[in-house]
């Protein structure tokens, strides 16, 4: 079949006329999910979804009809019948008919490699939403090869149930023949403890509010025993961890030297009280658009401080993940087969709950505790959102937010920093960050500035140790 229409069109195949229907049904399902407006334009993103899912022969044939049905537009400047009349299609102009005709000249690789791209983004923005499902579910909801998981409502993200510390319990309980440590020893092998690299993703998604796929990038840097710290080096690294990371002044935990008979945690303890500076997660931004791109950083920190040993071990073997480069695809299987177990697990354990479970949930749970604790701007910068309504949207109606001296407790730890103790351990934010987001929020958005390189932060982390050990596989 012909992959460009001809431009001399006088009649129109009703295949062409039902292909155009139903992407644009599509279109509209899609855009309910994630709350966007449909238009014209949203039928090119809509071709691309598709593309990363279908045949190439299939995809072939809904482009071919598109472009007829815009070429027949642009000729006899109206629809041709057949064409449901949404508001969108009938209100559109010569102008975005013939936009969408120029976009999809494209061929279908080209389609095939934009669909990667587009569905990354908003699979991401469906989970966030509380998708009720896998990414791979959402993927094909928001392509519009599964309908009937787009026709389905997400949960307004204040009335979403809680995760309970209990219900967590019930979970680790249920995988606990499946050490964390089996994630790590498996995952370079033909098959993967699934179950053991859940555990580690529930509790640090849980703990620190990460996204899914950002486990597989984030490290842990702590003070190099080999320098000295002042005071105010010290102070510097509490208030602003990211930008003193740029410094090169801390030393990733993979550089640290391995002792028989300690655990990555101990590790970790023993660096800290050598040099007095806190261990500071750096976690790799998988979002590299948002609504305040002045605001967007390569790379988010948090510190752990008051962090309990087996906690931190759990993030010590997450930060130790990265160390296993896969493929974008592995990455999603991983997250997928993830997801199953979790939703099995949930079936067994948690049966009276409501809400569905995945790996987002923990994510959400984290928000909603940390929007009764903390101010907004610095959930915002725990989290990584630049823009208002992403945190906003967390903290169940109607529910008093506490506040530091209002059934929150202080606790301080030996550094005599405060840190909240009420509602469960939560990391210390980004001061600077926080701040930078606080003043971004309260004034106009006019413009962009220029962000720090992403290598620059990688080089600064020493990513590429030559002269490092990693740590083995925990035996």
């Amino acid at each position: 079949m012909n992959d460009v229409a001809t431009d001399d069109i006088r009649e129109i195949s009703d295949v062409y006329i039902n292909d155009f229907n139903r992407i644009a049904k599509s279109v509209d399902a899609r855009c309910e999910l994630t709350g966007e407006q449909p238009s014209i334009g949203e039928l090119e993103t809509q071709i691309a979804l598709r593309a990363s899912i279908m045949k190439i022969s299939s995809l072939r044939r809904e482009m071919t009809s598109m472009r007829a049905v815009a070429s027949y537009f642009l000729e006899q400047e109206a629809w041709p019948d057949g064409i449901d009349e949404r508001d969108w299609i009938m209100s559109a102009t010569m102008e975005d008919a013939g936009q969408l005709h120029t976009a999809l000249i494209r061929t279908a690789s080209e389609f095939v490699i934009l669909g990667r791209e587009v569905s990354e983004r908003l699979v991401e923005t469906a989970m966030r939403m509380n998708f009720p499902g896998s990414e791979e579910d959402a993927a094909r909801a928001l392509s519009g090869m599964s309908p009937e998981r787009a026709q389905r409502k997400t949960r307004d993200k204040k009335f979403m149930q809680p995760i309970t510390d209990r219900d967590f319990m019930e979970l680790e309980l249920h995988l606990t023949d499946h050490p964390h440590q089996n994630a790590l020893k498996t995952l370079s092998m033909r098959r993967t403890d699934s179950k053991a690299l859940l555990r580690i993703f529930m509790r640090t998604i849980r703990l620190t509010g990460i996204r899914p796929v950002e486990v597989f990038n984030c490290r842990i840097l702590v003070g190099d025993e080999k320098a000295t710290y002042t005071p105010e080096m010290i102070n510097d690294i509490y208030e602003a961890p990211y930008l003193t990371a740029l410094k090169g002044i801390l030393i990733p935990i993979d550089a640290l030297s391995p002792e028989p008979g300690k655990s990555l945690a101990e590790m970790v303890r023993d660096a800290e009280a050598a040099t007095g500076v806190p261990a500071i997660l750096m976690i790799e931004a998988a979002k590299t658009t948002n609504a305040n791109p002045d605001l967007l950083r390569p790379f988010r920190a948090q510190i752990l401080t008051g962090i309990e040993d087996d906690d931190l071990e759990v993030l010590c073997l997450a930060a130790h993940l990265h160390h296993f480069k896969m493929d974008r695809k592995k990455y999603s299987n991983l997250i997928t087969t993830m997801t199953r177990n979790l939703t099995a697990a949930a079936r067994v354990v948690l049966p009276n709950r409501k809400d569905a479970l995945n790996l987002y949930s923990f994510r959400h749970d984290f928000a909603t505790r940390a929007r009764r604790m903390l101010q907004v701007w610095e959930v915002a910068a725990l989290m990584g959102h630049t823009a208002k309504a992403s945190t906003y949207a967390y903290g169940k109606r109607g529910t008093r937010k506490t506040s530091s001296t209002d059934g929150v407790k202080k606790a301080k730890g030996e550094d005599g920093r405060a840190r909240v103790a009420a509602g469960g351990w939560m990391p210390t934010h980004d001061a600077e960050f926080a701040e930078a987001i606080r003043e971004k929020w309260g004034a106009s958005s006019d413009g962009a500035t220029q962000v720090n390189p992403r290598q620059d932060l990688a080089t600064a982390l020493g990513i590429d140790l030559p002269d490092a050990t990693p740590f083995p596989s925990p035996s």
